[in-house]
């Protein structure tokens, strides 16, 4: 499968999967798609699920297709997660300290 990067500043812009389809291709020739700045390649990494991060693809002659991870806002239910966390560990530790350990 050819996949078709189009690249800005090192960064992905824009993937397409069937670049050539006739119905939902990108009605160009693999030249003019490579003059606009773009590239081809066989397949696309998947990225890591990292809690708190958001992935951007990009790409680099040395590297080729890589992710970039950023810290992204948190979920309601990321927050929610991690104040229970917060609560049982608190929970614990005064319920040793009562038990004076």
């Amino acid at each position: 499968m050819t996949v078709y990067i189009k690249l800005l500043d090192g960064e992905v812009n824009m993937t397409h999967y069937m670049p050539f389809d006739p119905n939902n291709g990108l009605g160009k020739t693999r030249e003019e798609l490579e003059s606009e700045g773009g590239i081809f390649v066989d397949s696309v990494p998947e990225p890591e699920n990292r809690p708190g991060k958001a992935h951007i693809l990009k790409y680099s002659e040395e590297k080729g297709l890589y992710y970039e991870y950023v810290n992204r806002p948190l979920t309601q239910e990321e927050i929610a997660a991690q104040q229970m966390d917060y609560l049982v560990d608190l929970d614990f530790r005064l319920l040793n300290i009562e038990l004076g350990f």
